[in-house]
């Protein structure tokens, strides 16, 4: 019964492991949008200052 127990528990640490490295994929990718919206969001303030604002 042991070996069965530890043997699943090997199986969900591996499962997790694999969520664990999607989630961390999946932060390198709200990173990028946020730093993309920051980017964006100043050449907007940029353009607007040039007319007069808005």
């Amino acid at each position: 019964m042991l070996r069965k127990e530890r043997k699943e528990n090997a199986r969900y640490a591996d499962e997790n492991a694999k969520f664990a490295d999607e989630n961390a994929k999946f932060a390198d990718e709200i990173i990028r949008y946020a730093d993309e919206n920051a980017r964006l969001k100043a050449r907007i303030a940029e353009l607007e200052a040039r007319q007069g604002g808005h």
